[in-house]
């Protein structure tokens, strides 16, 4: 007797679960939080697998010690020496989860992780900078994009209009969110597993030509400030040979799109549900002002400084955090920059106290012995 087609057909929903199952379980081990970090870093020229290997290794801190963290854009990447932070505050675990692109809606992604990582403190270095420029959806920030519950603050902030506008963007952070090996596809690539992460999308989701790979916008209302070309090029000649014709334009026009718009209202609303979570979970959270070069005054409009200011005393206010603007830090000269964005090697010891500063302004300190 023939096999009946229904007993034959319901051996498959079995494989594909047990199929699925095994894909989740090799997910999980190699790129979870107790996954191949360390290995993969050594691999990783780029860094992108560093804020992973740094969460794993405070979450790894001995039980007693305190655990801190620092957040920010390349500014943290490229201003914040932990040794030094481990001088100024010793006998506390301390994080470092600074890269380019670390912007609010990746921060608000990253208050999830910073909660498992069981973090007492964090301090943010924020600016005009971070709040007043466009929303970025694309390249998918792949380290600190996984996190369900901050697409759904970034779709309460946006509405359904945006959320069909970057539905192509918004899939692909859904598939962030559901499998790792998508998620750190870059970071795989680079370490020759990009077999584990061949994924073909339905044509059905969609495909968006994107005409600059590295600086596509999705949302933005406001204007760039208009600067006289002799003005932009006198920046270049501040620091060279570091800075080439190429970056000072790029800079310049970063710095450029400081500006008001409704981008600034989603910014700061993300910004805010990073510092709720955060909070809610018992985590004591510093902003502190990060500087920008004296000659970027000249790129956008200073007032917009103020707002900053007014949105993160509002913080303190509400929430309970510590807020620490330059005028409370040491005062940096031209001389302490690298660029117009970044500090240089006169400006990290600077940078580190004024962060080691915001932890301490938040309240962490060694716990007594038992």
């Amino acid at each position: 007797m023939r096999p009946s087609s229904t007993s034959s057909s319901s051996r498959w929903p079995w494989a594909a679960l047990l199929a699925a199952a095994l894909l989740l379980a090799a997910d999980a081990a190699v790129l979870g939080p107790w996954g191949a970090w360390a290995w993969l870093a050594a691999r990783d020229p780029e860094q992108r697998a560093l804020a992973r290997l740094e969460l794993q290794r405070v979450r790894q801190a001995p039980r007693g010690e305190p655990r801190a963290f620092v957040v920010g854009t390349s500014r943290v990447q490229e201003g914040f020496d932990p040794e030094l932070a481990s001088r100024e505050l010793p006998g506390i675990a301390i994080g470092k989860l600074g890269q380019p692109r670390f912007e609010p809606f990746v921060i608000r992604q990253l208050a999830d992780d910073l909660v498992a990582a069981r973090a007492d403190a964090v301090a943010i270095l924020l600016s005009e900078f971070d709040t007043h420029r466009p929303l970025r959806l694309e390249p998918v920030p792949d380290p600190g994009t996984a996190s369900l519950g901050a697409l759904a603050d970034l779709l309460r902030a946006t509405g359904p209009a945006f959320a069909v506008a970057q539905r192509t963007a918004l899939y692909r952070l859904v598939a962030c969110s559901a499998l790792d090996a998508y998620r750190y596809r870059p970071i795989l690539t680079t370490a020759g597993l990009a077999k584990l992460r061949e994924f073909h999308f339905d044509e059905r989701f969609g495909r968006s030509e994107r005409g600059d790979p590295f600086r596509p916008i999705a949302m933005w209302g406001g204007t760039r400030h208009v600067v006289p070309e002799a003005a932009r090029r006198s920046t270049f000649d501040l620091f060279p040979p570091w800075i080439g014709s190429f970056m000072g334009r790029m800079q310049a026009g970063t710095i450029g799109e400081i500006s008001r718009g409704p981008h600034v209202a989603v910014q700061e609303a993300l910004i805010r549900r990073a510092v709720e979570v955060l909070r809610a979970a018992g985590v004591r959270v510093a902003i502190v002002e990060g500087p920008l070069h004296p000659a970027s005054a000249d790129l956008h409009e200073s007032e917009l400084r103020g707002e900053f200011l007014a949105f993160a005393r509002s913080l303190q206010d509400d929430l309970g955090i510590a807020f620490l603007p330059l005028d409370a830090l040491e005062p940096y000269a031209e001389s302490d920059f690298a660029d117009l964005v970044h500090v240089g090697p006169e400006g990290i010891p600077k940078l580190t106290r004024s962060l080691v500063a915001g932890l301490r302004a938040a309240g962490i300190s060694p716990r007594p012995g038992p």
